[in-house]
């Protein structure tokens, strides 16, 4: 049995319990008194079971309020004419009540609904607050179905979207910033309200237009910040090839035009233009390795490597040609697992940057040191350091100190970036910071090329 028939049964079996209640327990009782009994009952039914089981229970109330309480009894005639109007307006009172009473229950019921729709949505509203940009789509439509309990939820990006498998949804909105479509929503559940649909239509739409426009702003200002380093990078580039390449023509200009130039001037000249070459070749290969850093194409061969010999290869690339280095390499120093001719170009790119930023008599010191994993080597100047805020930025590539750009304005600010890359790609680590004494210290440590617990101890003087 259906629902409201199960409602309107019981509502004239409460019908029929108030008559067999006055007929056999209070058979003293008016007509009055029963008939107010029966409309106790038709709001009660009313209340409960709504509109339907109180008009049945009005009529059934009223047929046996006439049949066997109002005279005469078992007879549903009434003798007196003023008991007619009496059972009219009992009848008209009943269905009026059970109207009035359906009605305030229909209303409570919508105002729960209204009130439950309202937070259902600001659950939603949380929710594409909260999602993750990346997963934006998928984390609303899980929302979507936690939230309002439904069965599967799509969202389709982009105007003009129609779902792939649009008949397992039975319900579809098209998504609409003002006259702009962002995409189209795809329900499988229970059925929403006008309202509450368009609600849920209205706020879904919104996030996509703003998913889009934060992509777009994303888009935007990586393009900016792409073209101000491309012309950052241009600027200082044009400018670092022009002083090498201004030499080279100057020397060589005036190698032709002086035939009969001393050979000492031209040996000057020649030292000249092979400096300014070499200096034009180094700044090449930076950028090539800095190229390779950032695509992912450098290539490394690791191998056991003395430290001492790394050292010298470095400092055959002529880093600090007019400066003294000074050495300082523990006697148990173990080989280490590295690419040699990459780590010999990470240590020139330290020494560069301490000789660039030292005194001018100041030597430039190297140390190196056995530690549990491998091998740590410093280079350590007494220069005045890196600032405080800088530290923290100290291997990006372009960023530069303001005292650094003027005591050497032609730099790139590529040679710690460089040397980062160089190390890391090896499965190194490097760091910076301040010497307390003065100066900056910048070191790398590089695995061993044996296990500290396989190594041979070191011989003592004894034997």
């Amino acid at each position: 049995m259906r629902r409201p028939a199960k409602s309107i049964a019981a509502a004239l079996a409460l019908t029929v319990g108030v008559t067999v209640l006055f007929r056999l327990a209070l058979p003293s009782q008016n007509a009055m008194s029963v008939g107010f009994a029966y409309l106790l009952v038709v709001l009660g039914v009313a209340s409960g079971w709504g509109l339907s089981a109180a008009l049945a229970a009005s009529v059934a109330a009223t047929a046996q309020l006439n049949f066997f309480f109002l005279p005469p009894v078992g007879s549903l005639t009434i003798q007196d004419p003023r008991n007619w109007v009496a059972l009219t307006v009992f009848l008209a009172t009943a269905v009026v009540a059970s109207r009035l009473s359906a009605t305030a229950e229909r209303r409570a019921a919508e105002a729960e609904a209204q009130r439950n729709d309202a937070a259902r949505l600001y659950d939603l509203s949380r929710a594409i607050l909260l999602a993750n940009p990346s997963e934006e789509t998928a984390d609303l439509e899980r929302a979507l179905i936690h939230i309002f309990g439904m069965r599967d939820a799509r969202i389709e990006v982009g105007g003009g979207a129609q779902a792939a498998a649009r008949g397992a949804f039975n319900m579809h909105w098209r998504l609409r910033v003002g006259q702009h479509e962002v995409g189209a929503l795809h329900l499988e559940g229970p059925p929403l309200g006008a309202e509450t649909a368009e609600a849920i239509a209205g706020m879904v739409a919104i996030a996509l237009e703003s998913a889009q426009l934060r992509a777009e702003t994303t888009r935007l200002s990586a393009l900016r910040a792409g073209d101000a380093l491309k012309s950052a990078l241009l600027d200082s580039f044009t400018h670092e090839l022009r002083t090498p390449l201004t030499s080279v023509k100057a020397a060589a200009s005036a190698l032709r035009s002086q035939p009969e130039m001393a050979a000492e001037a031209r040996q000057e000249l020649a030292a000249v233009m092979e400096e300014e070459s070499d200096r034009l070749d180094g700044l090449l290969e930076n950028m090539l390795d800095m190229a390779r850093i950032e695509g992912g194409g450098l290539q490394t061969e690791r191998r056991p490597q003395a430290v001492e010999l790394l050292i010298r290869e470095s400092l055959a690339r002529r880093p600090c040609p007019t400066r003294r280095v000074e050495l300082d390499l523990a006697p148990d120093l173990p080989a280490v697992l590295a690419d040699g001719p990459l780590t010999a170009r990470a240590l020139a790119q330290l020494l560069a940057n301490a000789d660039a930023y030292s005194p001018p008599a100041a030597p430039v010191r190297i140390t190196a040191r056995r530690e549990e994993a491998g091998v740590r080597l410093e280079v350590r100047d007494l220069g005045a350091g890196f600032p405080a805020a800088m530290l923290a930025h100290a291997f990006e590539k372009f960023h530069r100190a303001p005292l650094a750009r003027q005591l050497r304005p032609e730099g790139l600010g590529m040679g710690l970036a460089i040397a980062r890359g160089l190390i890391e790609a090896q499965g190194g680590a490097i760091g910076a910071a301040n010497a307390s004494e003065g100066g900056a210290r910048v070191w790398f440590t590089l695995p061993a090329a044996v296990p500290h617990a396989a190594q041979p101890a070191p011989r003592t003087a004894a034997s």
